[in-house]
């Protein structure tokens, strides 16, 4: 038996050309291979001394942040934030190493608790309105934070989505101008969510983007540091520009079982499954690194834009099994 006898043909190829960051997402997120097989657990040991992730992990100051920033207030600064380095470490499949646990413990809960608290915003967020729509941004950054990187039920965070639910369902109902955040999004797709309550947050997610795309292309007035992060939804040739962003959405629609229920996303999975060449490997025409917001999501590990398909050909893997597909 060679090492790859029990890795499935479909993924052999990919498994094989991939570097150790999708080597291990492949065992634990496509195969369920967690850390106590073998090969699993030989490869989060590789990855815990693997050289960005160390120089990521000793870059968070004293104090628990990276660079005394939660969010950022622009695309260089996100790049710098708590918010970005945490992200970016559940995506190398980090989520079990300590550092998370403790910044959860030392910075975000006590974010979450302060209902007067935003970060780096109070310095330039001058209006009431504006005060309110930063406090949702960091609350929604914090929540996506802890939802991606535990995914287990928890009452207070239960408690604080039931209350972003609440602001979707004003503002599809035209009552609220405050526009949702895309890390609250995020935040609702990754939560567990107990078979009681599932299908009426996806109601009420489905309801959100129908009025989302009604405002497609419509300028929303919001503060130049909002507006990045904001959820909306884009023209069709922005995600064939944007292969990460076009996997991202169709991901997060996958992981709360809408993806049939909406237009945008029933399109972008019936574009994926066009992608997928005679090897196996998912392919795009254009290849644009991933926009601000989601720049932790893509690239993982590829060097180049050669190696994009073999990033692209996971995801997409990922999003069919999140789906229920049968290979």
């Amino acid at each position: 038996m060679n090492s790859l006898d029990d890795i499935p043909p479909y993924l052999q190829s990919l498994f094989e050309t991939a570097g150790p960051i999708i080597q291990f997402r492949i065992l634990r997120d496509l195969l369920d291979q967690d850390e106590s097989w073998i090969r699993t657990a030989d490869r989060d040991r590789e990855l815990n001394k693997h050289s960005k992730i160390v120089e990521l992990m000793n870059a968070r100051a004293n104090n628990g942040t990276w660079n005394g920033l939660l969010i950022g207030s622009n695309a260089e600064e996100f790049r710098q934030s708590t918010a970005f380095s945490l992200l970016r470490l559940c995506e190398w499949g980090r989520e079990q190493h300590p550092i998370i646990p403790q910044t959860i413990e030392k910075v975000l809960l006590p974010t979450l608790t302060r209902d007067d608290f935003i970060w780096e915003f109070a310095a330039i967020a001058r209006s009431d309105s504006e005060k309110q729509l930063a406090r949702r941004l960091v609350r929604d950054s914090v929540l996506y934070i802890i939802c991606r990187s535990t995914q287990v039920p928890n009452d207070l965070i239960q408690a604080q989505l039931e209350i972003l639910l609440t602001e979707w369902e004003a503002f599809a109902a035209s009552e609220s101008e405050l526009p949702p955040a895309l890390p609250g999004y995020a935040a609702v797709c990754w939560y567990p969510w107990d078979d009681d309550n599932f299908p009426r947050v996806r109601d009420i997610a489905v309801k959100l983007f129908e009025k989302l795309e009604e405002m497609l292309g419509r300028d929303l007035e919001c503060p130049v540091w909002f507006e990045p992060h904001r959820l909306k939804l884009f023209h069709k040739e922005i995600y064939l520009s944007f292969p990460s962003l076009h996997l991202f959405q169709l991901e997060l629609t996958a992981r709360l079982g809408i993806t049939s229920s909406l237009p945008f996303s029933a399109w972008l999975l019936e574009e994926l499954e066009f992608r997928q060449d005679a090897d196996g490997l998912f392919r795009f025409e254009h290849n644009e690194l991933a926009p601000e917001p989601i720049g932790y999501y893509f690239p993982l590990e590829a060097k180049n834009e050669a190696q994009y398909p073999l990033e692209y050909s996971f995801r997409a893997h990922l999003i069919f099994k999140l789906l229920g597909y049968d290979f």
